[in-house]
Protein backbone atom coordinates (compact mmCIF):
# COMPACT_ATOMS: atom_id res chain seq x y z
CA UNK A 1 0.00 0.00 0.00
CA UNK A 2 1.36 3.77 -1.05
CA UNK A 3 1.68 6.09 1.83
CA UNK A 4 -1.11 7.96 0.54
CA UNK A 5 -3.17 4.75 0.90
CA UNK A 6 -1.85 4.30 4.31
CA UNK A 7 -3.08 7.82 5.26
CA UNK A 8 -6.19 7.54 3.99
CA UNK A 9 -6.69 4.20 5.97
CA UNK A 10 -5.87 5.42 9.20
CA UNK A 11 -8.02 8.49 8.74
CA UNK A 12 -11.48 5.85 7.70
CA UNK A 13 -10.39 4.15 11.05
CA UNK A 14 -10.15 7.23 13.44
CA UNK A 15 -13.56 8.33 11.85
CA UNK A 16 -15.46 4.92 12.41
CA UNK A 17 -13.96 4.78 15.65
CA UNK A 18 -15.44 8.28 16.34
CA UNK A 19 -17.97 7.49 14.80
CA UNK A 20 -19.63 4.27 15.29
CA UNK A 21 -21.73 3.13 12.07
CA UNK A 22 -25.51 3.33 12.90
CA UNK A 23 -28.02 0.14 11.54
CA UNK A 24 -30.94 1.24 9.60
CA UNK A 25 -32.14 4.81 8.59
CA UNK A 26 -28.65 5.99 9.30
CA UNK A 27 -26.77 3.38 7.23
CA UNK A 28 -27.05 5.54 3.71
CA UNK A 29 -26.13 8.78 5.18
CA UNK A 30 -23.20 7.43 6.86
CA UNK A 31 -22.23 5.44 3.43
CA UNK A 32 -22.64 8.93 1.74
CA UNK A 33 -21.24 10.64 4.26
CA UNK A 34 -17.56 8.62 4.13
CA UNK A 35 -17.67 8.31 0.42
CA UNK A 36 -17.70 12.12 0.16
CA UNK A 37 -15.05 12.51 2.90
CA UNK A 38 -12.82 9.60 1.68
CA UNK A 39 -13.05 10.74 -1.61
CA UNK A 40 -12.07 14.42 -1.59
CA UNK A 41 -8.68 13.14 0.37
CA UNK A 42 -7.74 10.53 -2.54
CA UNK A 43 -8.19 13.60 -4.87
CA UNK A 44 -6.15 15.74 -2.66
CA UNK A 45 -3.56 13.36 -2.70
CA UNK A 46 -3.41 12.91 -6.24
CA UNK A 47 -4.01 15.85 -7.77
CA UNK A 48 -3.46 18.70 -5.05
CA UNK A 49 -5.79 21.30 -3.56
CA UNK A 50 -5.83 23.14 -7.20
CA UNK A 51 -7.67 20.57 -9.25
CA UNK A 52 -10.09 20.03 -6.09
CA UNK A 53 -13.63 19.89 -7.23
CA UNK A 54 -17.06 20.19 -5.43
CA UNK A 55 -18.20 18.13 -8.70
CA UNK A 56 -15.24 16.07 -8.49
CA UNK A 57 -15.81 15.02 -5.29
CA UNK A 58 -19.09 14.20 -6.16
CA UNK A 59 -17.99 12.59 -9.47
CA UNK A 60 -16.04 10.25 -7.81
CA UNK A 61 -18.48 9.45 -4.54
CA UNK A 62 -20.50 9.00 -7.05
CA UNK A 63 -23.05 11.36 -5.32
CA UNK A 64 -24.88 14.54 -6.36
CA UNK A 65 -23.58 17.82 -5.81
CA UNK A 66 -26.74 18.86 -3.82
CA UNK A 67 -25.32 15.75 -0.88
CA UNK A 68 -22.31 17.61 -0.46
CA UNK A 69 -24.01 20.99 -0.60
CA UNK A 70 -26.37 19.54 1.67
CA UNK A 71 -23.40 19.03 4.86
CA UNK A 72 -20.78 21.63 4.01
CA UNK A 73 -20.60 24.29 2.34
CA UNK A 74 -17.25 24.67 0.17
CA UNK A 75 -14.29 22.47 -0.80
CA UNK A 76 -12.32 23.74 2.08
CA UNK A 77 -14.76 22.48 4.64
CA UNK A 78 -14.83 19.36 3.57
CA UNK A 79 -11.87 18.47 3.61
CA UNK A 80 -11.46 19.88 6.79
CA UNK A 81 -13.57 16.80 8.29
CA UNK A 82 -11.98 14.95 6.17
CA UNK A 83 -8.86 15.24 8.05
CA UNK A 84 -9.59 16.85 10.93
CA UNK A 85 -13.09 17.33 11.89
CA UNK A 86 -13.37 14.59 14.61
CA UNK A 87 -9.78 16.00 16.36
CA UNK A 88 -6.57 14.37 14.65
CA UNK A 89 -4.96 11.48 16.82
CA UNK A 90 -1.36 12.70 17.49
CA UNK A 91 1.19 10.73 19.12
CA UNK A 92 0.84 10.76 22.60
CA UNK A 93 4.07 12.55 24.71
CA UNK A 94 5.69 9.87 27.73
CA UNK A 95 6.30 11.87 31.01
CA UNK A 96 9.45 9.94 32.38
CA UNK A 97 11.34 12.05 34.26
CA UNK A 98 14.21 13.03 31.64
CA UNK A 99 12.74 16.32 30.62
CA UNK A 100 15.44 16.48 27.92
CA UNK A 101 14.63 12.98 26.67
CA UNK A 102 10.77 13.21 27.03
CA UNK A 103 11.05 16.41 24.74
CA UNK A 104 13.22 15.05 22.23
CA UNK A 105 10.42 12.04 21.81
CA UNK A 106 7.82 14.94 21.72
CA UNK A 107 9.27 16.83 19.16
CA UNK A 108 10.31 13.91 17.35
CA UNK A 109 6.33 12.78 16.72
CA UNK A 110 5.81 16.25 15.63
CA UNK A 111 8.41 16.43 13.09
CA UNK A 112 7.63 13.03 11.90
CA UNK A 113 4.04 13.67 11.36
CA UNK A 114 4.80 17.24 9.42
CA UNK A 115 7.37 15.17 7.25
CA UNK A 116 5.08 13.07 6.18
CA UNK A 117 4.32 13.13 2.80
CA UNK A 118 0.41 12.63 2.65
CA UNK A 119 0.23 14.85 5.69
CA UNK A 120 1.84 17.55 4.32
CA UNK A 121 0.15 17.38 1.20
CA UNK A 122 -3.16 17.71 3.23
CA UNK A 123 -2.67 20.90 5.85
CA UNK A 124 -0.88 22.51 2.54
CA UNK A 125 -4.42 22.00 1.12
CA UNK A 126 -6.21 23.00 4.19
CA UNK A 127 -4.12 26.39 4.76
CA UNK A 128 -4.92 27.62 1.11
CA UNK A 129 -8.42 26.51 1.67
CA UNK A 130 -8.53 28.52 5.17
CA UNK A 131 -7.46 32.00 3.33
CA UNK A 132 -10.64 31.80 1.97
CA UNK A 133 -12.47 31.23 4.99
CA UNK A 134 -11.83 32.87 8.12
CA UNK A 135 -13.76 29.69 10.40
CA UNK A 136 -11.93 27.08 8.33
CA UNK A 137 -8.83 28.89 9.48
CA UNK A 138 -9.81 29.35 13.18
CA UNK A 139 -10.48 25.44 13.34
CA UNK A 140 -7.70 24.59 11.99
CA UNK A 141 -5.55 26.15 13.86
CA UNK A 142 -7.49 25.08 17.04
CA UNK A 143 -7.23 21.48 15.44
CA UNK A 144 -3.33 21.48 15.15
CA UNK A 145 -2.44 23.41 17.82
CA UNK A 146 -4.41 21.80 20.21
CA UNK A 147 -3.09 18.50 20.75
CA UNK A 148 0.51 20.47 20.48
CA UNK A 149 -0.45 22.91 23.54
CA UNK A 150 -2.08 19.93 25.65
CA UNK A 151 0.64 17.71 25.04
CA UNK A 152 3.68 19.51 25.70
CA UNK A 153 1.87 21.94 28.40
CA UNK A 154 1.55 19.09 30.61
CA UNK A 155 4.87 18.14 30.14
CA UNK A 156 6.83 21.22 31.14
CA UNK A 157 4.21 22.00 33.99
CA UNK A 158 5.27 18.41 35.29
CA UNK A 159 8.75 19.69 34.84
CA UNK A 160 8.22 22.63 36.17
CA UNK A 161 6.25 21.44 39.22
CA UNK A 162 9.40 19.34 40.08
CA UNK A 163 11.90 21.26 40.18
CA UNK A 164 13.53 19.76 36.82
CA UNK A 165 13.07 23.12 35.09
CA UNK A 166 13.07 27.04 36.44
CA UNK A 167 10.45 27.49 38.36
CA UNK A 168 10.15 31.01 36.07
CA UNK A 169 9.34 29.22 32.88
CA UNK A 170 6.23 29.87 30.89
CA UNK A 171 4.58 26.68 29.47
CA UNK A 172 2.89 28.94 26.81
CA UNK A 173 5.80 31.07 25.21
CA UNK A 174 7.93 27.63 25.27
CA UNK A 175 5.02 25.49 23.35
CA UNK A 176 5.01 29.07 21.04
CA UNK A 177 8.61 28.78 20.53
CA UNK A 178 8.96 24.86 20.06
CA UNK A 179 5.91 24.81 17.85
CA UNK A 180 6.97 27.69 15.78
CA UNK A 181 10.60 26.06 15.41
CA UNK A 182 9.29 23.43 13.62
CA UNK A 183 6.03 24.78 11.54
CA UNK A 184 8.60 28.02 10.67
CA UNK A 185 10.79 25.19 8.72
CA UNK A 186 7.98 23.19 7.84
CA UNK A 187 5.59 25.63 6.14
CA UNK A 188 8.97 27.83 4.62
CA UNK A 189 11.09 25.02 3.99
CA UNK A 190 13.98 26.84 5.41
CA UNK A 191 16.10 23.66 6.29
CA UNK A 192 15.73 19.53 6.83
CA UNK A 193 12.58 18.51 9.55
CA UNK A 194 14.49 15.58 10.63
CA UNK A 195 15.02 14.02 13.58
CA UNK A 196 18.71 15.58 13.77
CA UNK A 197 16.28 18.95 14.12
CA UNK A 198 14.03 18.18 16.74
CA UNK A 199 16.74 16.88 18.62
CA UNK A 200 18.68 20.24 18.60
CA UNK A 201 15.78 22.47 19.41
CA UNK A 202 15.21 19.90 22.93
CA UNK A 203 18.68 20.30 23.00
CA UNK A 204 18.93 24.18 23.12
CA UNK A 205 15.02 24.13 25.25
CA UNK A 206 16.28 21.88 28.08
CA UNK A 207 19.48 23.50 28.71
CA UNK A 208 17.95 27.01 28.85
CA UNK A 209 15.35 25.97 31.10
CA UNK A 210 17.12 23.42 33.03
CA UNK A 211 18.97 25.11 36.72
CA UNK A 212 22.64 25.07 35.83
CA UNK A 213 22.71 24.85 32.27
CA UNK A 214 21.80 27.93 31.00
Amino acid sequence: MTIHGRRIEIIRALRELQNPRIPDEGRRDLAARDAILDSTVELVLSEGWEALTIEGIANRARVSKQTIYRWWKSKGAVLMDAVLANGFKWPAIPDTGDFEADLKGGLRSLVGEFSDASFDSLLRALLIGAQEDGKLSAELDRQVRSWITAEFAFLIESARQEGRIEAHADPELIIELLYGAVFTRWLLRTGSLDFRFADAVAEMTARALTPGRS
